[in-house]
């Protein structure tokens, strides 16, 4: 009776084990799956930028300007365009590498020292001051920065009257810069334009699509002020 108890409980012995071992055995296969972590988002890279600076001949910033950057290469397009702040930084998002000039509404720099309109024009309404830049290259492959100073001793005034029924336009040409830069005239208009010296322009100003109103082309020297009335 004893022999047959110790064999139960031998073969009792050996069943536990066994279910022990089969345990350890399967139970790994059944374990919860691993959990994966989810990779972290890629860090978002901003595009390059291009600063561009205005200033008087002073070094006093020019602001709230609306600058248009124009791709110079004869096509007179516009890529982008940028608001001087207080300091006269204007930043330029997006913009391809490659060869600019830069175009804008120059009113404000009447109110800088030495800049001021001619008081035999300030009773034009419609009196508009313009800025055209030397076209630059820029590589923007990585942020960027220029600046634009407006002298009066490197710049020149081109002066026009225009008086139109319909409309009109003056084209602006520069072969060496790239430029061919067109300004619309909806109505009587006293225009100025800033253009820089030591350069060849072509001139050409059309009054109700009558293109032979003004054709010249003129070298831009500091004893030159052009004025057509």
């Amino acid at each position: 009776m004893m022999k047959t108890t110790r064999n139960r409980l031998n073969h009792f012995r050996v069943a536990t084990f066994l279910l022990i071992l089969l345990l350890a055995i399967c139970l790994p296969a059944f374990a919860a799956p691993d959990v994966v972590k989810p990779a972290d988002p890629p860090t978002k890279v901003a595009p390059p930028t291009l600063t561009v600076t205005l200033q008087d001949e002073d070094g006093a910033p020019i602001r709230g300007v609306t600058l248009h950057a124009m791709i110079a290469d004869f096509t007179g397009r516009e890529n982008g365009k940028a608001t001087t702040d207080e300091t006269g930084k204007a930043v330029f998002k997006n913009l391809k590498s490659g060869s600019y000039y830069f175009f804008a509404n120059i009113n404000a720099l009447r109110q800088h020292a030495g800049y001021g309109m001619p008081l035999v024009y300030k009773a034009f309404k419609t009196t508009r001051s313009f800025y055209l830049s030397e076209s630059r290259s820029f590589d923007l492959s990585a942020d960027a920065e220029t600046t634009y100073v407006i002298k009066r001793a490197e710049h020149i005034w081109f002066e026009t009257y225009l008086q139109v029924v319909r409309s009109g336009k003056i084209v602006i040409m520069n072969q060496k810069q790239g430029l061919q830069h067109i300004i619309p005239v909806a109505s009587t208009d006293f225009i100025q334009i800033y253009l820089p010296m030591r350069q060849m322009y072509g001139i050409v100003t059309i009054k109700d699509d009558d293109y032979d109103a003004w054709v010249m082309e003129v070298y831009a020297h500091e004893r030159l002020r052009i004025q057509l009335l």
